[in-house]
């Protein structure tokens, strides 16, 4: 999987839950203060992504996790992309 691909999906998946358009999600986005997107939210972007990668991630509290880059890079860590 190309990371291009990913961040595509994850930006595509957060547009959906904080109801906003695809080219307004910036990998440097603040989730609470720039997206309106939650604790619960970014929960389920991550059950969500756990999914369609068929992993998991473990130990990962949601509550640190503030930009879009950063959920980009658990993702890509994860799942072992560079």
């Amino acid at each position: 999987m190309e990371i291009e691909q990913i961040i595509k999906d994850i930006k595509e998946l957060i547009a959906e839950v904080a109801v906003v358009s695809v080219t307004e999600v910036s990998v440097n986005d603040n989730f609470e203060g720039d997206l309106n997107i939650d604790g619960v939210e970014k929960a389920k972007i991550l059950n969500t992504l756990a999914v369609k990668y068929e992993t998991e991630f473990k130990d990962i509290d949601v509550h640190n996790i503030n930009t879009v880059q950063e959920l980009i890079d658990i993702v890509t860590d994860n799942l072992g992309i560079i």
